[in-house]
């Protein structure tokens, strides 16, 4: 009799083992949570269920297979600091198979649309463009083209969302044909032009001069910043005035470069 209930203890004992081996074995199974994107400076949210009275859903986090430290409770953000705006980033959470963390923000991550002006209108007031695709802390430069060279009129800030974006500026254009361009500046340095966009004022007088086959002067109609140039694109004269004195240069063909305008003359 004894050696049947020795038997029957043995086989119980057995039984929870095999029983307690199989539970433990599946609460110490491991699964990953994965997500990829891009970094915009914002760190991921993560919400991590208690298990019991001293154990947390998360095991181990990787960022970039760089491990990261995090506290144990219930909600905190994985610390992305070290990486480097619109870098490319692989989290990894290891987590116990019985329970399921969640990433509370995955947009945070979210690779965003490339840059694009979607329009650009000009008129007697205003430019008016939308965008699509900015990064925070992004800037607009708005350009007028002076003779060949493009000058800043005004920067501005961009609003840095990646969805469309519209922007209103006030313009006062000079006398004439006037020619327009945005450049964009990302955070990381990264450049993106519009299109040139050109707008005509009728409003005073479009400047002019004589002669254009000069002995000594030049004559404007108006006083206005110039710039002379020889037939191989070298600076020889630059000002402001009323009037060019030309009594230097040597013999031979000129371009007059002034509000825009570029035409050519001769010093005889």
């Amino acid at each position: 009799m004894k050696k049947i209930i020795s038997f029957f203890s043995f086989i119980a004992i057995f039984i929870f083992v095999v029983f307690s081996g199989s539970v433990l074995a599946q609460d110490n199974t491991k699964e990953e949570l994965l997500i990829k994107g891009v970094y915009h400076g914002t760190n991921l949210y993560v919400q991590n269920p208690q298990i019991s009275d001293k154990e947390y859903c998360i095991k181990e986090i990787f960022v970039n297979n760089k491990t990261v430290k995090f506290p144990t409770t219930t909600a905190f953000d994985i610390n992305m600091s070290f990486l480097k705006i619109n870098d490319e980033v692989v989290v990894k959470i290891v987590h116990t198979g019985s329970c399921n963390p969640k990433i509370l923000n995955p947009q945070a991550i979210k690779d965003r649309l490339p840059f694009r002006f979607s329009s650009i209108n000009i008129d007697l007031n205003t430019m008016v463009w939308v965008t699509k695709g900015e990064k925070k802390f992004g800037q607009f430069f708005i350009q007028i083209k002076n003779n060949r060279t493009w000058i800043v009129e005004k920067v501005i800030s961009c609003k840095g969302s990646d969805q469309q974006n519209v922007y209103t500026l006030p313009l006062t254009h000079r006398a004439g044909e006037n020619i327009y361009r945005l450049k964009y500046l990302d955070v990381t340095g990264k450049y993106y032009y519009s299109p040139e966009i050109k707008f005509v004022s009728e409003g005073e007088q479009q400047v002019t001069f004589y002669p254009k086959s000069v002995t000594n002067r030049i004559t404007f109609s108006r006083s206005t910043t110039y710039q002379v140039l020889d037939n191989n694109g070298k600076l020889v004269l630059e000002g402001n005035g009323l009037t060019v004195d030309c009594s230097n240069l040597n013999l031979g063909a000129y371009y007059l470069l002034f509000e825009g305008q570029e035409e050519r003359f001769f010093k005889k």
